[in-house]
């Protein structure tokens, strides 16, 4: 688990060959005893490579929304994926976060995540981050 941990840390994406080690440690992560102590290294990756492109949506987030759904109770996870927005916000974590909200039932959880996205929409500097935040934010408005 320490060596999965330590390789998703010192990860830093930048070409094809990056991408193909990355979803070599993530079989592993598949795989081990315990992937909700993964999570948040997982989550990592996205912060650390903002730029990066994973995919549509990528084997990262599979893994993620996996380990998630299996480990983590909704509230539990949008709590995480709103720690990991608040640190770097990302294309992938902000996604992640949509994704979760268009599924929801809970109406303050919906509200907690709206606030997030308006945060980022107002103090990101990423044209592209900020249309796709009131892109998010605009689905709520409807």
């Amino acid at each position: 688990m320490t060596n999965l941990k330590h390789r998703l840390a010192e990860l830093k994406l930048e070409t094809q060959d990056d991408l193909n080690t990355l979803n070599d440690i993530l079989d592993g992560v598949k795989d081990a005893d315990y992937p909700k102590e993964l999570i948040v290294p997982l989550l990592h990756v996205l912060e650390n490579n903002p730029n990066f492109h994973f995919g549509a949506p990528g084997n990262i987030v599979r893994v993620i929304e996996k380990i998630s759904m299996q480990q983590f109770t909704d509230e539990e996870y949008f709590d995480l994926l709103i720690q990991s927005v608040e640190r770097v916000p990302t294309e992938y974590n902000l996604w992640l976060m949509n994704r979760i909200m268009n599924t929801s039932e809970d109406e303050n959880q919906i509200k907690k995540g709206l606030t997030v996205f308006h945060k980022v929409k107002q103090e990101v500097t990423d044209d592209g981050l900020r249309d796709l935040t009131q892109e998010f934010i605009e689905n709520f408005d409807e």
